[in-house]
């Protein structure tokens, strides 16, 4: 039967027991089985109390310790020198492609420039083609200007046909004056006094001499206004019609290389 102590009287009777430790060292026979046993195969086993004992259970977990800690870091340094060279291969990579990059984008803009510079050699070459005609044109009606001046002033049979058809704009006005050179004046007169067919319609109409006028010209002047056929006047009719019909220039962009 059990009994109940109070703490006083238990404290009295019972005592503290105190192990005692015993300091476990490695001894040196105990490094050199380890190491045998590392360096060689040996069927020999040792009892794990005895290995615990002795301190060779320590080492051999020092040992793989050790040699775990060096697979580790020889794997670490593998995965380290891969993980470098795989750096450097996307370096070398990333580097060719935007090498490449800035190249295709320099390339594309020197093809854009060139393309311009052919547009505008192009334009170019149009716009000579185009002056060499206007100038052309230009040197064909100056001398076809010439011509006509001058086979007016040796004939004058043409300012006949001229008068003819200006009275025959004006038909219905009232009073006809026409303006001449003194030398068609002369001209038209002479004609009249021969009675000649051309100059028929020419007799309601008052013929007065002006030195304003050059051979070959005339002005008419009705109630209804005044009708400007005078050589430089004519010529400069013509002129305006051949030139709505020259060609247009292009203009040219100054900002063009």
């Amino acid at each position: 039967m059990s009994a109940i102590f109070k703490k006083s009287t238990a404290d009295k009777m019972a005592f503290k027991h105190q192990p005692k430790s015993f300091k476990i060292e490695t001894s040196a026979v105990a490094s050199e089985f380890v190491t045998l046993q590392q360096e060689q195969s040996s069927d020999f086993q040792i009892a794990d109390v005895v290995a615990t004992q002795a301190g060779i259970e320590a080492l051999r977990k020092k040992n793989i310790e050790t040699q775990v800690e060096g697979t580790v870091l020889e794997r670490l340094k593998e995965i380290e020198e891969q993980a470098y060279a795989k750096a450097y291969e996307l370096g070398m990579m990333e580097g060719k492609n935007l090498a490449f990059e800035e190249k295709r984008q320099e390339l594309e803009t020197r093809l854009q420039k060139l393309d311009s510079f052919l547009q505008a050699l192009e334009n170019r070459k149009i716009n000579i083609f185009k002056e060499n005609e206007i100038a052309i044109m230009k040197m064909i009606f100056q001398i076809a200007e010439k011509i006509a001046i001058r086979e007016i002033t040796l004939s004058q049979e043409p300012v006949v046909a001229l008068l003819n058809s200006l009275v025959t704009e004006v038909q219905g006005a009232d009073a006809i004056i026409v303006k001449l050179s003194p030398e068609d004046l002369a001209f038209i007169e002479g004609l009249r006094l021969q009675k000649v067919k051309d100059v028929e319609r020419l007799e309601n109409v008052k013929l007065v001499s002006s030195e304003d006028i050059e051979t070959g010209g005339a002005i008419i002047q009705t109630n209804f206004g005044e009708i400007d056929a005078t050589i430089p006047e004519r010529v400069e009719k013509a002129w305006a019609v051949l030139t709505s019909k020259l060609p247009i220039l292009k203009k040219e962009d100054p900002t063009t290389p």
